[in-house]
């Protein structure tokens, strides 16, 4: 992760530099055991892992401030830590129905990465412009507008709105199992 941000001109080299020498990046075939133990909460994480595990819910829903994935510009964008922490758990014991929700990052954006989908509602507060409209994971996005997500869910669907500030709803997205 810290060398696909430098490389995409998101990080300089000195910053770089610096996280390179205080945090290990874990290769991709990591078991979510050992990712648990050498998180910084080795406990959190074996909670949600085995809540996710065992979770007979119709959707599990997980939220969290910080984005797991961001296809922001100019702002915080993918936070590393989640990515190679809490990523692998959602992907391997949440599955296709469970979503993670965050904010932080000031747009409205709806990242699916390996079957899971991750919505971003941060424009609540304040607004933002600049969003990678490359990002493999990216579905849709609204920037620039103050907004919000409206959620509606049955035991088979999932359907998100974004709501913007001139209340039209530039995206939707429904979810079927």
């Amino acid at each position: 992760m810290i060398h696909d941000h430098y490389a995409r001109g998101m990080m300089n080299k000195g910053k770089r530099d610096v996280l390179l020498k205080q945090f290990k990046e874990e290769p991709k075939d990591t078991p979510i055991e050992a990712r648990i133990q050498s998180s910084g909460d080795p406990e959190q994480l074996a909670w949600i892992n085995e809540t996710l595990a065992t979770s007979k819910a119709d959707w599990n829903l997980v939220i969290g401030h910080f984005p797991v994935y961001s296809a922001t510009t100019g702002e915080h964008g993918d936070t590393a830590s989640l990515v190679a922490d809490l990523m692998p758990i959602l992907e391997e014991s949440g599955g296709a129905n469970t979503l993670y929700f965050s904010g932080h990052d000031h747009i409205l954006q709806h990242n699916q990465k390996s079957g899971v989908n991750y919505f971003g509602s941060g424009a609540g507060a304040r607004t933002h412009t600049g969003v990678n409209k490359n990002a493999e994971y990216l579905m849709g996005y609204h920037q620039g507008s103050y907004g919000f997500m409206v959620h509606s869910a049955s035991t088979s669907e999932l359907a998100t709105d974004f709501v913007i500030d001139d209340e039209s709803v530039p995206y939707s997205y429904t979810i079927s199992k």
